[in-house]
């Protein structure tokens, strides 16, 4: 729901972590592909305009609400349905939704930097304003929801240009004021007041669409953007009755507090990755299946050290920004030099995407 099929994430996630079996990976595929292609009688649950979809790579705002959103939650669908089918050994269907799951190149404006909602003509939307929420979007603009392509973020890159490149619009995204239009809502609903309360630009960590945001600058030149926002927004977390920079959804606020103080976040649920960030503690200790304890330590932790100099697992200097689901349940210990000023980490290795980083 809201909008699309994403449990098909869950299932995806369930299965690279081997938490399925072959079997229930098998089920719980027939049931993503009844999904992606059955529509629902109810427009509130399950996808609708498939044959559009397939027909145009996206749905078109002239036939459907919320088109940005719908055609984006398929795509990263379509890479879920794709990674379990490779995992059951499909390959035509797991070419086939890898395919779709590009589609999201087809809504892309590259004047804007952002996803612009087409016609059923394949002409963008004209008057287009970034700071309007609703209409085509869910629960946000332009800018909330322009970056859901979890699963291809060096594709997405791609579309850029020199003049107008992905971290410049990361840059503007977080710069700017947390400015708004109620657009197609007509009036101000609460995700809007709690964007403005706690002026972080366009960075709307109070709804889900935002969560990640700040983790996608671990995929640019400056990684250390991350840290920054990261150590910033678990500020506006506390113990008191107004502990939460929003709407606590079903624990998924909570859930993006916990991994942040972690020091890592799964950007990208399908893949067996989770990108680092920075950690809030000197010492975690995670409790693993099998009696196992993975430790997490942070040296230097003091208010002033905002950045990650280095990362050592299990004694070996870390040249990668991403730890892995099987480096976790290995059990061991992560160990974060936090630092004054951000170090030149140029050479490490991106987290995973769709096209080759």
């Amino acid at each position: 729901m809201m909008p699309g099929t994403l449990i098909d994430a869950v299932i995806a996630d369930a299965s690279i972590k081997e938490i399925l079996t072959p079997e229930e990976m098998s089920q719980f595929l027939d049931a993503m592909l009844k999904s992606a292609n059955v529509e629902s009688s109810d427009e509130r649950l399950g996808r609708v305009g498939m044959g559009d979809f397939n027909s145009y790579g996206y749905l078109p705002f002239d036939k459907y609400k919320e088109s940005v959103n719908q055609t984006l939650d398929y795509t990263f669908s379509d890479f879920c349905i794709s990674q379990v089918a490779k995992l059951v050994g499909n390959d035509e269907l797991a070419t086939k939704y890898g395919k779709s799951a590009l589609n999201y190149q087809n809504i892309f404006d590259p004047k804007t930097g952002l996803m612009h909602p087409k016609d059923s003509k394949g002409n963008f939307k004209a008057n287009f304003d970034a700071i309007s929420w609703g209409d085509d979007y869910t629960e946000g603009s332009s800018w909330q929801n322009s970056f859901a392509v979890y699963h291809d973020i060096n594709g997405l890159k791609n579309l850029y240009s020199k003049d107008l490149t992905f971290e410049q619009t990361l840059i503007k995204l977080a710069n700017q004021k947390p400015s708004f239009n109620v657009g197609g809502y007509g009036f101000q609903i609460h995700e809007m007041t709690e964007m403005s309360a706690i002026d972080f630009g366009q960075i709307a960590i109070s709804n889900q669409p935002s969560f990640h945001l700040p983790y996608l600058f671990a995929y640019t030149n400056h990684p250390e953007y991350t840290q920054l926002l990261v150590k910033q927004l678990s500020n506006q977390f506390n113990d008191s009755i107004d502990g939460y920079p929003g709407d606590e959804d079903n624990g998924s606020m909570s859930a993006w507090y916990v991994f942040s103080c972690l020091g890592f976040y799964p950007v990208c649920p399908g893949t067996d990755e989770y990108v680092f960030g920075i950690s809030q503690f000197d010492k975690i200790v995670l409790n693993i299946h099998g009696d196992k304890k993975f430790t997490i330590r942070s040296k230097r932790n003091y208010p002033q050290n905002q950045f990650v100099e280095s990362r050592i697992l299990n004694g070996e200097k870390l040249s990668q920004r991403f730890i892995k689901q099987s480096q976790l349940t290995a059990g061991g210990e992560l160990v974060s030099n936090l630092c004054l000023l951000p170090a030149n980490a140029s050479n490490e290795k991106l987290p995973f995407s769709l096209s080759d980083n």
